[in-house]
C-alpha cells in the first residue's frame, strides 16, 4: 500500500517551491555597495545585481552609463520607422553594437580552428575557410509596390501582397 503523507510531514519535509522565493526577502543594503536601500522584493534584487555586474564587466562601473547604453539598444530595436532618422544616435550606437560584436564572433571563430599541422605544406589542397560575413546594417527604404508607400520590404502590409497576387 502506498503511503500517503500527512499534512505535518508535507509542510515539514517537503520543498515550498515557488513560496520560498516569493517569501524570500532581499537584504536591507545592497551587497555591491551603491547607497541603495529597499527593493521591492527578491526578484528587483536579483535584477539589480545583474545590472550592478552588467556595469562593472562592460562599462567599468558605471552604472548610469550601462543604463543609457541598454536603452539606446532597445530603442533603437524598437523603432517602428528608421529611416526617417528620429532616433539617429541610438542606431549609430547600435550599428556600432553590431559590428564589435560580429568582430568578436568572427574572433572566436578563428581561435578557436584547430592549427593545422607542419608536416601538411601543401596549402593548394586544403580549402580555406571564409569567416562568415557580419550582419549588414538596416535595407535603405523603398516603396511598396502596391501602394507606393515607404518600407523595408517590397510591400508593406500583408495585405498589400495578397492583394497584388489575386486577392484571399
Amino acid at each position: 500500500m502506498k503511503h500517503v503523507f500527512t499534512r505535518r510531514e508535507r509542510l515539514r519535509g517537503a520543498s515550498r517551491g515557488g513560496r520560498a522565493v516569493k517569501s524570500k526577502q532581499p537584504p536591507p543594503r545592497c551587497v555591491c555597495g551603491c547607497s541603495r536601500t529597499t527593493f521591492r522584493n527578491w526578484h528587483s534584487y536579483l535584477g539589480h545585481l545583474g545590472l550592478v555586474a552588467y556595469a562593472r564587466n562592460h562599462h567599468g562601473g558605471d552604472l548610469q552609463a550601462a543604463i543609457r547604453y541598454i536603452q539606446a539598444l532597445g530603442i533603437s530595436a524598437t523603432d517602428p520607422c528608421p529611416w526617417n532618422g528620429a532616433f539617429a544616435r541610438e542606431h549609430a550606437l547600435a550599428a556600432v553594437h553590431r559590428q564589435t560584436m560580429a568582430a568578436r564572433q568572427v574572433k572566436e571563430e578563428i581561435t578557436s580552428q584547430p592549427s593545422a599541422p607542419d608536416t601538411q605544406r601543401d596549402t593548394a589542397e586544403t580549402p580555406k575557410k571564409m569567416p562568415p560575413r557580419p550582419r549588414s546594417l538596416p535595407l535603405p527604404p523603398s516603396e511598396c509596390q502596391m501602394c507606393g508607400r515607404p518600407t523595408l520590404q517590397s510591400f508593406c502590409s500583408y495585405d498589400c501582397e495578397l492583394e497584388l497576387r489575386g486577392g484571399w
